[in-house]
């Protein structure tokens, strides 16, 4: 099943699949929801199917460490393939892969060999997925060959199939046309294009044992935080940390139409170090006063970063890690794309569409460069902040440095 964006994919694979673990409960099915990372379930696949069997009324029971849903006899187990013993140990008499287009094809076929448990019906594995390029082998080997191979079904859609989808989520699909053509043939159209106007391209997704200790010993006390308001937007709250010259950025909060209130009582859950600088849009400053009353240190992002072209510059300009689990921001940054004119002309200017995670990243990446970066020199010859010749940056960061060690000698 493959598609635009809020087609219903992954809403339709979940019913049908709640629906035969209760219609065969006595005899008993396992079946497995299957994602690039373990990481990626929780918000992706664990929490929205427990949520549909609550709405449902439907009896279960729930191991929260093992991500298992048991349904009378029936199994419906979730599972990263960085967790390969879990999904290679057992036959299954379903498959789900989620977001499937993340996953190799070589997984594919492992996970093929595994559908084998006989039961009280056909063993059938589902793809779902946004056709993210043709070239992906989801298309090549899978959707272009459903004609040919005998028992394949592929099934395509839009969000024009979904009955309940927000009008205003449709509007932000449309207004992709005279933003970015590809992306709205991706998520409006749900046909496979080549995101050639991607913005960032300089990144990688780590888990938190490869993190540097210097960041692990600090894990609640990062340099900063970066948050993006929404509420019929997803509302975005990420922790950066910067060392040796590389950026480190981890999802903390990613979730539509929560209340900033909320928010708060989950940072305060979290343990966070309150007095650590958490830089907001300025357009908020409602907001921004909420989080000081409550003891956070909220700033407006500092007026010369705010510009968004040279924010991305600067964030272009250096490595990020993304630590697991951060799958919005990992989404975010291989969707963020500049917009296209009709012509083909690439403008210097973002495409307003799920960028939330994105805008937090970029807030608390660039509010705070100058400690990173040292002092410059601007067009006039004076040291400053702004502007100037790069190439004496580290020589002016360390004279500044050496002053300030021998004024605290001067006074101890």
């Amino acid at each position: 099943m493959y598609g635009g964006g809020r087609s219903g994919k992954s809403y339709s694979i979940r019913q049908y699949i709640v629906d035969q673990a209760i219609r065969h409960m006595g005899e008993g099915l396992e079946i497995l929801v299957v994602m690039k990372t373990r990481a990626s379930l929780k918000h992706a696949a664990w929490e929205p199917m427990l949520e549909m069997l609550d709405d449902w009324g439907i009896g279960y029971r729930k191991h929260e460490t093992l991500y298992i849903i048991t349904i009378g006899e029936s199994h419906i187990v979730m599972a990263g393939l960085d967790d390969p013993e879990k999904v290679k140990s057992t036959e299954w008499s379903m498959i789900w892969c989620e977001e499937a287009t993340r996953l190799d094809y070589e997984d594919y076929l492992q996970l093929r060999v595994r559908l084998s448990r006989p039961g009280p019906v056909p063993n059938q594995i589902f793809l779902s997925f946004n056709p993210v390029s043709i070239n992906n082998w989801c298309m090549e080997k899978v959707v272009l060959r459903g004609d040919v191979d005998g028992d394949m079904l592929v099934m395509h859609s839009t969000y024009k199939d979904n009955a309940f989808i927000d009008e205003e989520y449709v509007k932000d699909l449309e207004n992709l046309r005279d933003q970015n053509k590809n992306m709205w043939l991706i998520y409006a159209r749900g046909e496979p294009a080549l995101l050639n106007t991607i913005i960032y391209s300089n990144w990688d997704v780590i888990d938190w044992v490869q993190v540097p200790m210097g960041i692990r010993d600090r894990k609640m006390d990062p340099d900063d935080m970066g948050y993006d308001f929404g509420f019929t937007h997803p509302l975005s709250l990420c922790a950066y940390w910067e060392y040796e010259g590389e950026d480190y950025i981890m999802e903390l909060v990613h979730e539509k139409g929560m209340q900033t209130e909320i928010l708060i009582e989950k940072m305060d859950e979290m343990g966070l170090n309150k007095s650590v600088e958490l830089w907001c849009p300025s357009e908020v400053p409602g907001v921004i006063e909420l989080f000081c009353a409550r003891g956070w240190n909220a700033k407006a992002v500092p007026s010369e970063y705010r510009g968004v072209r040279d924010g991305i510059d600067y964030c272009k300009g250096r490595k990020v890690h993304f630590i697991m689990p951060s799958e919005n921001y990992i989404k975010g940054a291989m969707g963020y794309s500049y917009k296209e004119k009709k012509d083909g002309v690439v403008l210097e200017e973002p495409v307003k569409f799920e960028d939330d995670a994105m805008d937090a990243m970029r807030y608390a990446r660039v509010s705070i460069r100058d400690r990173f970066q040292g002092f410059r020199v601007n067009k006039g010859g004076k040291l400053g902040r702004g502007g100037g010749d790069r190439i004496t940056e580290a020589m002016e960061e360390g004279l500044v440095w050496r002053e300030r060690e021998r004024e605290d000698e001067m006074f101890m």
